[in-house]
């Protein structure tokens, strides 16, 4: 099957593209935090003076949000262990914290914003 790697441990599988997949994209993440928090965005002076970096920093950071999101669908599919006691906290959290939110929001404790 290619270079398709599944070691099975017991009553687990691993699949060893699906882990390259997620530390490539662990890279990217620590990517995009070096490079556009620590250097800064680019400015206009940087495009003129070298449009081909400025080019290829964005590129980089728009490549490096995809992997975000592809390292938390990676990490929430092998962290699933459906229960419906999981499910039911979940909902009360949710359910929690969507009511308290509208309560303080909604000017429900007269709290006033400016």
């Amino acid at each position: 099957m290619g270079t398709e790697r599944i070691i099975n441990a017991g009553d687990k599988t691993r699949a060893s593209n699906i882990e390259i997949l997620r530390i490539i994209a662990m890279f990217f993440i620590l990517f995009i935090h070096a490079n556009f928090w620590s250097l800064g965005e680019p400015t206009i002076d940087e495009m003129a003076a070298n449009p081909l970096a400025t080019w290829c920093r964005t590129l980089f950071e728009s490549a490096g949000i995809i992997a975000v999101n592809c390292f938390v669908f990676i990490s929430g599919w092998f962290g699933i262990n459906f229960k419906l006691k999981g499910l039911v906290s979940f909902l009360f959290q949710s359910s929690f914290f969507y009511i308290g939110t509208t309560v303080i929001i909604g000017n429900g404790w007269n709290v006033r914003f400016k």
